[in-house]
């Protein structure tokens, strides 16, 4: 369940302060099986309109290094709080894992 954006309760800012300069957040979804349909939304907004924010499905294995896998993507450069939402088919190989990635140089996040 998400509550609403404007309450401000739930949201989490990132803000990289390093080179590349972008931030990061994930986590693994458990228990997926391959043929199952996930759907995976949040609600974020940038604090800069020309750095956006990506959030990320990603299917594969190592995930935070080589990337060696699939993802599907929602993008946004709205400093308003926009719904994002990726929906796939999930098709898994031997030692695959599913997660879900934000990613900017400076944004927020509604969890």
């Amino acid at each position: 369940m998400i509550r609403r954006p404007t309450a401000g309760d739930y949201s989490l800012q990132l803000n990289a302060s390093w080179l590349p300069a972008s931030g990061f957040v994930w986590t693994r979804v458990p228990g997926v099986e391959s043929g199952d349909i996930l759907v995976a939304s949040t609600q974020m907004k940038v604090t800069n309109q020309n750095l956006p924010a990506l959030f990320t499905l990603f299917v594969g294995q190592d995930p935070i290094g080589s990337k060696i896998g699939r993802s599907k993507v929602g993008t946004t450069n709205s400093t308003d709080w926009t719904r994002l939402e990726i929906v796939d088919t999930i098709a898994l190989n031997p030692d695959d894992s599913v997660l879900v990635v934000l990613q900017g140089p400076a944004f927020e996040v509604c969890v």
